[in-house]
């Protein structure tokens, strides 16, 4: 998701992880009560 704000050349972005497909193998898969989730908030200067 693309995050608005006043700044020229700045982007901000918010990055979700379910951790649903941490692997493509069966064998790997962890159960729900195992499985994490993240969220991470990316701000990248289009300048540099």
């Amino acid at each position: 998701m693309e995050l608005a704000n006043d700044s020229s050349g700045i982007v901000e972005l918010m990055v979700l992880d379910n951790g649903n497909f941490r692997s493509r193998d069966d064998n790997k898969i962890l159960l729900p009560a195992d499985n994490d989730s993240w969220i991470v908030h990316l701000i990248v200067n289009l300048h540099i």
